[in-house]
């Protein structure tokens, strides 16, 4: 399903960050809809998770 969405320009990469994995983890979004506030601190989360920087929960 997102091979399609890949291949036919639907489900595009956001930033240049890629890293290989036996895991995958898409973040999505509907560009006709405000992006949501705490989009950008998820996407930030990932990102240092994946490269095992030290995480802290995104819960207070």
């Amino acid at each position: 399903m997102a091979a399609d969405a890949i291949a036919s320009g639907k489900l595009v990469r956001d930033s240049k960050y890629s890293d290989s994995t036996s895991l995958t983890e898409y973040i999505v979004r509907d560009r006709s809809r405000p992006l949501a506030s705490a989009a950008p601190l998820l996407r930030d989360w990932l990102i240092a998770a994946a490269l095992g920087e030290k995480t802290t929960t995104m819960l207070s």
